[in-house]
């Protein structure tokens, strides 16, 4: 019987696809890691040309990272506690929303019926329950809460991350075979994505204002809610845009 002949480039497909399903799995269970390093990467790309044009006005670089560091955190967390608030001030009001909506639902129910699509308006009122928005809400501050040393690691690391950032090209050009080619290409590559993400920051931005401000006008409780919903869903590619409208 005849030994099967394995050739290299067989061997070579079998090797490469060990190795993936060797980092794939490798990535899966480092997940909590990696995804942590990505997202401080992600915020040290946006926060370095502020700290550079802050150094550049003769602000110690350490003094400008820990107040753009301060600045944020302060915000974030009058950001959570205005939206706790928001949050149970709508757990509370939905009462009154379930009770408005019923009447239309109830004027329009036969207006369906004849139209051939069957609607219970008492099914429908079950999905607005105040006691499930206030379980969500309850969970969401808890989540929160529990993910506190999570953000404050996240942050520890966008500081360390910030502060390397003047050792890095020295430290890099030793490790590359052409430095100059090497450091010209990451430059462009960090310009390229720096310009990218405060292009989509001040797009969002503007979004959000113009939903705040629009709602506001028009008396819409939680203007300030939805607007914050609309900056963060125009970061999402693509589709981001039609969400937030």
């Amino acid at each position: 019987m005849a030994k099967p002949i394995i050739t290299l480039n067989g061997l070579k497909i079998v090797i490469m696809l060990g190795m993936l399903v060797i980092i794939l799995t490798g990535v899966r269970f480092a997940a909590d890691i990696i995804v942590p390093f990505i997202l401080a990467l992600f915020i040290a790309v946006i926060l370095n040309p502020l700290v550079q044009r802050m150094v550049r006005l003769r602000i110690p670089r350490v003094l400008a990272i820990s107040l753009l560091i301060s600045i944020i955190i302060v915000a974030m967390v009058l950001l959570v506690a205005y939206l706790g608030t928001s949050l149970n001030e709508l757990a509370r009001t939905l009462p009154t929303y379930r009770s408005s909506l019923a009447t239309p639902l109830l004027q329009i129910e036969p207006w369906l019926q004849r139209a051939g699509i069957e609607v219970s308006v008492e099914e429908l009122l079950k999905y607005i329950d105040p006691n499930a928005a206030m379980t969500i809400v309850t969970s969401l501050l808890a989540q929160l809460s529990n993910a506190m040393t999570s953000i404050f690691l996240l942050f520890l690391t966008v500081v360390f991350m910030l502060l390397e950032v003047p050792q890095l090209p020295a430290k890099l050009q030793h490790i590359m075979v052409r430095p100059v080619e090497g450091m010209g290409a990451i430059q462009r590559a960090l310009d390229s994505v720096s310009r990218y993400l405060v292009l989509k920051t001040a797009i969002s931005l503007v979004t959000g204002l113009v939903v705040w401000g629009m709602l506001a006008a028009l008396d819409v409780r939680f203007a300030f809610v939805w607007g914050l919903l609309a900056f963060a869903l125009n970061y999402i590619p693509n589709i981001g845009s039609v969400l937030a409208a």
